[in-house]
């Protein structure tokens, strides 16, 4: 019987009810079977280590970390490791290689996940840099402007009557 499951929330795909593991998955194998998990409502624990283990084969690459971040933002119950893998992966830059590279973690999303993450553990100057960045830089799509202004303001009314930083 096929499983409708969601990919990071953006596309749809049927698949099977089933699950194969490799001895030695590909990368994008790997990868798959982490959003999988995920998709089929895995052990959080399982789910955390697919994604790991898709960054420890391939650790110049951001999207697994990024995934990491927006799936323990999404359910809400890991925030502060949402925001500890959104801030490593909005640092890794584009990678050399061209291999399974989703170019909107390292154009928009990575930088976008951690303006969130950063907001609700309560780095409100960190999401407003990140905001400002995304609004400014050219890269975030138009749909998601007003979204992003949006988060804009909730981080800049987190910080309230605190003095900013290079203000």
């Amino acid at each position: 019987m096929p499983h409708t499951v969601s990919y990071g929330g953006d596309d749809l795909h049927t698949m099977p009810y089933v699950e194969t593991t490799c001895a030695r998955p590909s990368e994008a194998s790997a990868a798959n079977a982490a959003r999988l998990a995920v998709g089929l409502d895995r052990p959080p624990g399982e789910e955390m280590d697919r994604f790991l283990r898709v960054h420890e084969g391939r650790p110049s690459h951001a999207e697994a970390l990024a995934s990491l971040a927006r799936h323990g933002r999404v359910n809400g119950r890991r925030r502060a490791l949402a925001h500890l893998f959104a801030k490593q992966a909005a640092r890794i830059p584009y990678p050399d290689d061209i291999l399974f590279v989703e170019r909107d973690w390292y154009a928009w999303r990575a930088l976008d996940e951690l303006a969130i993450a950063g907001y609700w553990v309560g780095e409100y100057e960190e999401s407003e840099q990140c905001c400002e960045r995304l609004l400014e830089g050219g890269k975030l799509p138009e749909d998601q402007r007003d979204r992003v202004t949006r988060n804009l303001e909730f981080a800049r009314s987190g910080l309230g009557g605190r003095k900013r930083v290079g203000a």
